[in-house]
């Protein structure tokens, strides 16, 4: 698997992993809010008792007052309307009470009044034996009932002398006071609780609310324990988020991630992907080109590419010496190899001939003699002509004894022209071989061109560098050069070695000028 690959699996699993964390964080945060809902329609609940038990409160203090006066005993049984109105009739609009009932143990009405239309009531609100099951509490209680058009909230205690403080002894009879449920009583009880209230029918089923809503319901129940109607009671929700804005942020979330998984792609292909695929096309390409951006680098893709590139170099300047070697051992053998074996034939004839043609015999051994000196000067040029000794003196020093070496005493002016700083920052390899380029740009001038000047130079360009061999000699054109020659094709085959350009500019009788154009990638950074 490539990196390239390696990288987008990696986006990718880091993709689902984040979606993945997103989706189960969402999931605890939605379980959260339904148990946060769920408190809160509970406080809510809980709330709404405390407004009904609020609304029931002074009735409750008006059955506890009167309930338990001695003087309601008597009055259930002398019946006296002079006291029934001046204690019973004429409190009744202080506690806000709608209608009073006074009945005896037996159940029966013993006094009964609707205090808005100031009419008597001359029997229970609901049938008493439904209220035998209240009756035997001996305690305070309380339940709904439809009272003509209207819903009535009606409470009940037994009455008991004023002197019975633990309530132990028989009811001597009950008191009923009943409060009327309507539209004025529900927006006294929204206005407590700070929201809206209204009446249900007993089957409502609650939970239909708007998410910017909270809701509870209470039932409110007969004297049976039945319910009979309802309390619908909703509130703003403190906590409720719009839909849209949710949504919003929703959308936001998603492009803020998908932009940051965006961004972790373009930044990892800038900093890992791209920097391999230039040290892979250097690679590739066997050239140190592709590698410029990232040589100044500080990190560990500059090292690398440093690294590349010194191996590029040496690599190429390994070829220029495995060629250079092979060049050596043609010319040793199509020169010195063959010669000696010339030689050596020679003396195979001269011990046949010496017994019957001793003067024949002796030129011949002489002619010997003349060419193995000739083969031992050759070799010795070819040991002086590879001496790869160039950082043991200056290139332009090297130049001058090559140009001695090669010419000998004689009137040939030599110009050199040599930026050493340039030269030394090359490998001694490559100085070796361009001071071979130079030999034999050289050799071809001083044999074929019979100059008498020379010049040689090497300067920097803004491409690069160019070395430089020209002389006044006879010149050549170019065009008709037969080809296959070695002197041009050797001084090609060393320029492509040396990573150049061969350019050549002569003409008949106008000198010639050999330039070997070397690109920027082969100076150091």
């Amino acid at each position: 698997m490539t990196i390239r690959l390696r990288i987008l699996a990696l986006l990718s699993l880091l993709s689902l992993v984040f979606l993945g964390t997103f989706l189960f964080f969402e999931d605890i945060q939605k379980n959260e809010d339904v148990l946060a809902q769920q408190k809160r329609e509970a406080d809510l609940s809980l709330r709404l008792q405390r407004l009904v038990s609020t609304t029931s409160r002074p009735t409750y203090r008006y059955l506890r007052n009167y309930a338990t006066r001695s003087g309601m005993v008597e009055f259930l049984t002398n019946h006296d309307p002079a006291w029934a109105d001046k204690s019973i009739k004429s409190r009744l609009d202080i506690y806000r009470i709608d209608a009073v009932w006074v009945l005896n143990r037996d159940g029966a009405v013993v006094y009964g009044l609707n205090r808005p239309t100031d009419s008597a009531l001359g029997s229970a609100p609901v049938p008493v034996d439904e209220l035998s099951a209240h009756f035997q509490t001996n305690d305070h209680f309380s339940f709904f009932a439809m009272l003509g058009d209207g819903l009535y909230q009606i409470q009940g205690m037994p009455i008991l002398p004023a002197s019975d403080l633990d309530r132990r002894s028989p009811a001597a009879g009950w008191l009923l006071a009943a409060k009327r449920w309507g539209q004025p009583m529900l927006e006294d009880l929204a206005d407590a609780g700070q929201g809206q209230i209204v009446l249900t029918p007993a089957k409502y089923q609650a939970g239909r609310t708007r998410p910017e809503e909270l809701e509870a319901w209470l039932p409110l129940l007969d004297q049976r324990g039945q319910p009979i109607a309802g309390l619908d009671y909703r509130v703003v929700n403190p906590l409720a988020e719009d839909p849209a804005q949710e949504r919003l942020e929703v959308v936001l979330f998603v492009l803020n991630s998908v932009g940051m998984l965006l961004l972790l792609g373009v930044l990892l292909h800038y900093w890992i992907l791209r920097p391999f695929s230039l040290v892979r096309k250097s690679l590739a390409m066997d050239d140190p080109a592709p590698l410029a951006p990232l040589l100044h680098h500080r990190d560990e893709f500059g090292q690398l590419a440093r690294l590349v590139q010194s191996s590029l170099r040496d690599r190429e300047l390994l070829a220029l010496n495995l060629e250079e070697r092979a060049r050596l051992g043609r010319e040793l053998h199509d020169g010195a190899i063959q010669g000696i074996y010339g030689a050596g034939m020679a003396l195979s004839s001269i011990q046949s001939i010496m017994n019957r043609d001793l003067p024949a015999a002796q030129k011949l051994l002489d002619e010997t003699r003349s060419e193995l000196n000739r083969i031992i000067l050759e070799l010795r040029s070819h040991v002086e002509r590879a001496d790869p000794k160039p950082l043991d003196t200056s290139f332009g020093e090297a130049v001058a004894r090559l140009i001695q070496l090669l010419h000998g005493p004689g009137p040939v002016v030599t110009e050199l022209d040599i930026d050493e700083t340039l030269v030394a920052d090359h490998a001694p390899l490559l100085r070796s071989q361009a001071l071979q380029f130079v030999r034999e740009a050289i050799s071809n001038a001083l044999r074929h061109g019979r100059p008498s000047r020379l010049s040689v130079s090497w300067q920097r360009t803004p491409e690069g560098s160019t070395l430089t061999v020209g002389d006044d000699g006879r010149g050549f054109d170019p065009e008709t050069v037969r080809p296959g020659g070695r002197g041009l094709g050797n001084l090609g085959e060393r320029a492509v070695a040396l990573g150049g350009r061969l350019e050549i500019d002569s003409s008949p009788n106008r000198g010639t000028r050999i330039n070997l154009k070397l690109s920027s990638n082969k100076l150091p950074p």
